[in-house]
């Protein structure tokens, strides 16, 4: 397994990404915050700086390659939509000529990435709680949409998917074949089309190592709006983990889960049963469109997974799968 290396990182970022410098990018953060440092990890398409830990600025400014930028009409819509879990951003302009990055200053979001928190002893139903209580959230701002919308999209997701099926390994294709089926009830008037963060991941959740606490939900490049559930791959990361033998459910997985549910609820009121079965539709095209990609080193872009890849490129849309199959209720 490669090691990872901040320098080499940024490296590559400078190298391949924008034609502004190093200095130039460190010099405008230096500007906004006094001082400025790299964050300890770092995206393949952005380069992040930090104040120096005593000068307590509060703030981290972003430079976003053109190929993940972020769209300030859907960071409004974040902010309305999820108040204090999405931090503060303002756009501080471009840098570079030809390739040119975006420079963005928010709020730092103060604790751990939820892959570095280790929560144990309980922690993770309070992370499941506030985590459902994010969902609701979406839930409670539908985005208008006309029916014309509704036919365009699904026209293009059912597009998406029969790509999928002609490539996705034989084990996948009941839950494809099924999950076309059903995608029409996704696209009705009466089912709430929502924001979805795009990029779940362990990363992208932040959480109080000490309460397990959800403090906020960063890097909102992928978001998109579509039908509720997309996004529900994310409530798997506080379910388990995975490692080179597998994946492993934690041994309160069943309260955890639980928590989420009963916090979505209590938020949401009375759902009814037509909409259960919808969310699970939901949650599981989110599962495929997540997890039935894989990087193509060659096209050096993703592509749908296929029989020649490794079980391991596939192991986290098995997982997915396979849970979503034990599940009858929400």
């Amino acid at each position: 397994m490669e090691v990872y290396s901040l320098e080499k990182n940024i490296e590559s970022f400078f190298e391949t990404q924008t034609d502004a410098s190093r200095l130039e990018c460190e010099s405008l953060a230096r500007s906004q915050m006094g001082s400025a440092k790299p964050a300890a990890i770092q995206g393949a398409c952005s380069f992040t700086l930090v104040g120096d830990e005593d000068v307590k600025s509060g703030k981290v400014v972003q430079f976003r390659s053109s190929k993940e930028p972020l769209d300030a009409g859907i960071l409004r819509l974040a902010k309305d939509t999820h108040g204090d879990f999405v931090p503060d951003i303002r756009s501080l302009g471009l840098l570079g000529k030809e390739k040119p990055v975006s420079a963005w200053m928010m709020t730092k979001v103060d604790g751990l990435p939820l892959i570095q928190g280790n929560l144990r002893d309980g922690r993770l139903l309070k992370t499941a709680t506030d985590f459902g209580r994010f969902f609701a959230q979406a839930w409670l701002h539908p985005q208008p949409h006309s029916n014309d919308q509704l036919e365009c999209a699904y026209q293009k997701m059912h597009a998406r998917l029969l790509t999928m099926q002609q490539s996705l390994p034989i084990r996948f294709q009941k839950a494809i074949v099924q999950t076309l089926s059903d995608l029409h009830c996704l696209y009705q008037v009466d089912f709430p089309q929502t924001l979805a963060h795009g990029d779940l991941c362990m990363m992208n959740i932040m959480v109080d190592p000490q309460s397990g606490g959800l403090n906020g939900i960063i890097d909102w490049a992928a978001a998109s709006i579509g039908p509720f559930g997309l996004g529900l791959y994310g409530l798997d990361s506080l379910l388990g983990t995975m490692d080179s033998k597998g994946w492993h459910y934690h041994a309160d997985a069943v309260a955890i889960e639980d928590s989420f549910w009963r916090a979505f609820r209590d938020s949401v009121g009375l759902i009814h049963h037509n909409d259960v079965c919808r969310i699970k539709i939901g949650r599981t095209l989110g599962i495929l469109l997540r997890y039935g990609y894989t990087w193509d080193v060659t096209l050096q872009d993703i592509r749908p997974l296929n029989d020649q890849d490794a079980d391991s490129d596939a192991a986290y849309l098995d997982v997915g799968l396979a849970h979503l199959e034990t599940k009858q209720t929400l």
